[in-house]
């Protein structure tokens, strides 16, 4: 593992566990056992390592995804084997993350918004292949149902809601409304399995 990836996995860490505002480069810099100097010599600043531990877990995310879809029957199996591993990772994550990320990190926040923007188009593909299944309903526009998710996950990360109820939890709330809303006889069966198999 080179010095880069060290200073990545050693931040998601420590931004996971006290949200980032409150983590110096003097911590991260301690926390790998190397100088200052030589962190600053990688990467510029924190909004810096933010940036690159945001592209560290995306592409973590994408490499399971495209394992899972080789492994699975249908659109719905991926969609909620890849939706459980990214709530797995956020168990532990302390909910000021997410609120240090959208108040003093405005190019991370920029870069998600634009990375949302693609999901949006990779959603409607996918969804529409589940329609080819048979597994989502055919009556639908899945561009605005891609919007609205993304959106209502938007809402999430802004709202106090996640004070009250555990971020992992609304979450889960939210993307099983959805998928059986959309969802065809034979997909809300998929779902339930899925469901009493994973609670």
């Amino acid at each position: 593992m080179d010095l880069k990836e060290r200073i990545i996995q050693t931040a998601l860490v420590l931004f996971g566990k006290y949200g980032i505002k409150s983590i110096t480069m003097d911590e991260i810099a301690c926390g790998l056992g190397i100088s200052k100097r030589t962190l600053y010599e990688t990467f510029k600043d924190k909004e810096s390592i933010l940036m690159e531990c945001y592209l560290y877990k995306k592409k973590l995310r994408n490499d399971y995804a495209l394992e899972v879809m080789k492994e699975s029957e249908n659109v719905l199996d991926v969609i909620l084997k890849v939706q459980k591993k990214q709530l797995e990772d956020l168990l532990n994550v302390n909910q000021r993350f997410f609120d240090d990320l959208f108040k003093y990190y405005p190019r991370v926040e920029q870069m998600i918004k634009e990375d949302q923007v693609e999901h949006q188009k990779e959603a409607r593909a996918f969804f529409e292949k589940g329609v080819g299944q048979g597994i989502f309903r055919n009556d639908l526009d899945f561009d605005i149902i891609s919007m609205l998710i993304t959106e209502q996950i938007n809402w999430l990360m802004h709202s106090k809601l996640k004070e009250q109820f555990p971020f992992v939890k609304v979450f889960r709330s939210i993307l099983y409304t959805y998928m059986r809303g959309i969802s065809t006889p034979k997909g809300q069966e998929i779902l339930e399995e899925f469901i009493q198999t994973n609670e």
